[in-house]
């Protein structure tokens, strides 16, 4: 498996609104998920999401968010658009 970081900013405001905005920015809203923390939602860019989900390799993701917190994850879930096989919304779960 290959590793990989990926820079992530938190999301503090969460609804349908706000996510809508984040699309148009062309990032892509998601959730990191841990036994031992609460879920924090994020967001990331879409041309940084895109290669970790098109690909037949598995990665191992160094998560940084907001510069600083930096956690190993995996991804577990992806939404696509139906129609044009965008990412839309993806779950990230820790090891710890």
């Amino acid at each position: 498996m290959e590793s990989i970081v990926l820079e992530a900013n938190e999301r503090k405001i969460i609804d349908k609104k706000n996510r809508n905005a984040l699309r148009n920015e062309d990032r892509v809203p998601g959730v990191l998920y841990s036994k031992r923390i609460d879920p924090i939602s994020i967001d990331v860019a879409r041309k940084a999401i895109n290669p970790l989900v098109y690909t037949a390799k598995a990665h191992i993701i160094s998560l940084k968010v907001d510069g600083h917190e930096e956690h190993e994850c995996v991804i577990k879930d992806i939404q696509f658009d139906p129609v044009t096989d965008k990412v839309v919304h993806f779950d990230l779960h820790t090891f710890e």
